[in-house]
């Protein structure tokens, strides 16, 4: 008897304890959602005490069709650098007609673009598993990251990292996309924009490969019409791109290890995390991205498409980063504005852990990224004291100028150079327009 009582104690509290724990379970979804609110809170809130209203850097010369009310294709196939300015710069553009070029309207906006970019992951690891788990509590940490503090806060550039952050992840939600035709359909709108979009441009490499892989899976079949469609729309696409494109605006060097150890060094920098861990990330994407490529061609995944569109991008953006960047150093890869391009390829790392075979995989590897990302979650104290240097320069240049009226005297007093080419931009003449119309820091 007492045996047998025993046991249905046993039972009864393995009851209990398995009952507690799918409630916990069954409640993941509102923890990952409330936790996603919050760090898009604190992203947000960190934006308000930093942002400044004034165009900085970069924005003195990509803004220049602005100045001249150019048409809106104009716009977007403005050209800076090596990329285009694409629906970033339209989107910029509306919100400055909004706002009287408010640049901390601009930042605020980027951090909503962040946050939306962050629920289309949210919403593709949905659509994945069914369900979200609480190890999707690491997609906030990537995408929210105080890290990319150069990109929500310094220059406004909408169209260099965060609006092609967004566009990838769409991209991955049009794969997914049930019925092929559309499916097919809305990659090749997303294209348009992508390779037109700052960074985004190598969706324009990606997306040919999968189409043509598709055609290939789909011979005999009356989808493979949509398919070969979208794959001609897509190469058109590509091709307008290089239509009065500025090649003398493309400079790098092709040096092997170097490029290596630069890609390294930039993974790690995501997480602030050794160069041994960077190694470590790019070995691991490199593996996932060819791992998964190849699953996908054999047994169609979604999760392994994602994998691979998601890791393929950043590994190939790293490569141009290094390509451009290596000769100035390694120390380069240690840049803010670049972290935005990279949250796809650590997304896609987190899907490839959450593909491993074996639960004890699974764990160590979800583990490891999000030790990484919580450790890494905040900005190291030089580059603190960097960011807080610019924000007290920019606020002592906005009142320099306004009492001297020279960008050169302002310049000297507030120990802060606005544009290092203010004459290759015109920055007088800008200042001067902007005064006239009582925008931006002139702005009542």
């Amino acid at each position: 008897m007492g045996s047998v009582s025993s046991t249905k104690r046993t039972e009864g509290t393995k009851s209990v304890v398995q009952e507690l724990l799918d409630t916990v379970e069954k409640y993941a979804w509102l923890g990952v959602l409330l936790f996603a609110f919050g760090w898009a809170y604190r992203l947000g809130k960190f934006v308000s005490e930093h942002a400044i209203n004034c165009l900085f850097g970069d924005a003195w010369d990509y803004t220049t069709p602005l100045f001249r009310h150019a048409n809106p294709l104009v716009v977007f196939r403005w050209q800076h650098g090596p990329h285009r300015e694409g629906i970033g710069l339209l989107f910029e553009w509306a919100v400055y007609t909004l706002t009287r070029w408010n640049t901390r309207a601009v930042d605020f906006a980027m951090v909503g673009l962040v946050a939306l970019a962050m629920g289309v992951a949210i919403v593709l690891r949905y659509r994945l598993a069914g369900r979200l788990q609480w190890s999707d509590l690491l997609l906030p940490l990537l995408f929210c990251n105080l890290g990319i503090w150069e990109s929500v806060t310094i220059g406004s550039h909408v169209a260099h990292s965060v609006m092609p952050l967004l566009l990838v992840m769409l991209t991955g939600g049009a794969w997914l996309i049930p019925k092929r035709v559309w499916r097919y359909r809305v990659v090749a709108i997303l294209n348009v924009a992508a390779v037109y979009t700052g960074f985004a441009l190598f969706l324009g490499l990606l997306n040919p490969i999968l189409l043509a892989i598709e055609i290939w899976r789909l011979r005999g079949k009356k989808e493979m019409r949509a398919a070969l469609g979208a794959l001609i729309a897509v190469l058109l696409t590509d091709g307008s791109f290089l239509i009065g494109y500025a090649f003398g605006q493309v400079q790098g060097r092709f040096e092997p290890w170097p490029m290596a150890r630069f890609m390294a060094t930039l993974f790690a920098y995501f997480f602030k995390a050794d160069l041994a861990f960077g190694y470590l990330l790019l070995a691991a994407m490199v593996a996932a991205c060819l791992a998964h490529g190849a699953r996908w061609i054999r047994e169609e995944k979604p999760e392994s498409l994602l994998i691979c569109l998601f890791t393929g991008f950043t590994l190939l953006f790293a490569l141009e980063c290094a390509y451009g960047r290596v000769a100035n150093g390694t120390e380069y890869a240690q840049t803010s504005r670049y972290l935005c391009l990279v949250t796809p390829g650590m997304v896609g790392l987190y899907l490839a852990a959450l593909a491993l075979p074996h639960w004890s995989l699974r764990l160590c590897g979800v583990g490891v990224l999000f030790w990484l990302a919580y450790v890494g979650r905040d900005i190291p104290g030089r580059e603190q004291y960097v960011m807080e240097v610019w924000q007290r320069g920019r606020a002592d240049w906005i009142t320099a100028y306004k009492q001297t009226g020279s960008v050169g005297l302002a310049g000297k007093m507030a120990h802060l150079t606005m544009d290092p080419h203010p004459e290759l931009s015109h920055m007088d003449e800008k200042l001067a327009y902007l005064k006239a119309h009582q925008l931006n820091l002139f702005a009542p």
